[in-house]
């Protein structure tokens, strides 16, 4: 996923916000552990973050993003 090359830099989940179909199919089918591999090996938007939170999520995602950058504290919520 090149969405930076592509779309002059902005942010996956701000491309989200301009674009309805695609922002409604992403939350509809979730982000794919794949999908965010695939994120990481352009997206450079992790580096310096020092916490990163997970809504509603299971942790999986946060342990993709810390497998990349191991420095980021994070904490997964339920609701």
């Amino acid at each position: 996923m090149h969405l930076g090359r592509s779309h002059g830099g902005m942010k996956l989940f701000d491309y989200m916000g301009t674009d309805e179909r695609f922002g409604k199919h992403i939350k509809q089918t979730g982000v794919t552990i794949a999908g965010v591999k695939k994120a990481l090996e352009v997206y450079e938007g992790f580096q310096g973050v020092n916490v990163l939170v997970d809504v509603g999520g299971v942790g999986n995602t946060l342990g993709v993003v810390t497998s990349k950058y191991p420095n980021i504290l994070t904490v997964s919520i339920w609701i």
